[in-house]
């Protein structure tokens, strides 16, 4: 090979390598660019959250120590866990809102996980938990409460006294399903 075609064969190299360079720097700009839309996506959606704990009085942490969920939710049961929950939220426990909290508090390393196993305590203690519709469930009754069995029926200390009214919310008010009706204490044995 003589010196000019060695020559020629490295400027042709040079060439390849600037071209190339001058496409991964393309690249690097539309990633960039990519970036700062998705950075705008996520200041909105972080704003929309804070708007809705301010609007329902939830205080709002911009990175919430998953310590503190850990702490709460350390040495529970997965039937325990989601009673816990069910009394935060009034009664009702939202499936995937149940996941998220306890894979977050390090019950379980994946939502799949949770899922399975928040599924599989609703299915083992129908009369704690009642379906409300599809991934929505109520706490009907505390597990602290002492049950009395009356001819195949569970009753808690407050269905003795007027057997006729269901869980009330915080202002007295019947609490109603996702179809109107109202939500029993009494639940059936299975």
């Amino acid at each position: 090979m003589s010196e000019q075609d060695f020559e020629q064969q490295i400027r042709f190299m040079i060439e390849d390598a600037k071209k190339e360079r001058d496409k991964l720097n393309r690249r690097i700009a539309t990633a960039q660019e990519g970036l700062v839309a998705i950075e705008g996506k996520l200041n909105a959606y972080q704003q929309t959250l804070r708007d809705y704990y301010e609007r329902n009085g939830i205080p709002f942490q911009e990175n919430a120590t998953d310590e503190a969920l850990r702490a709460e939710f350390a040495n529970l049961s997965t039937k325990d866990a989601l009673i816990r929950i069910g009394r935060v939220q009034g009664g009702l426990i939202v499936a995937r809102n149940a996941c998220r909290i306890l894979v977050q508090a390090g019950m379980f390393k994946n939502p799949r996980n949770a899922s399975g196993n928040i599924y599989s305590a609703f299915q083992r203690f129908p009369n704690i938990f009642r379906r409300i519709d599809k991934g929505t469930y109520f706490l009907t009754e505390s597990s602290n409460a002492p049950r009395v069995s009356v001819s195949g029926m569970v009753v808690t200390p407050g269905d003795l006294e007027d057997p006729a009214v269901g869980p009330k919310s915080a202002d007295g008010e019947a609490r109603v399903d996702a179809l109107g009706a109202a939500i029993p204490r009494v639940t059936h044995l299975y």
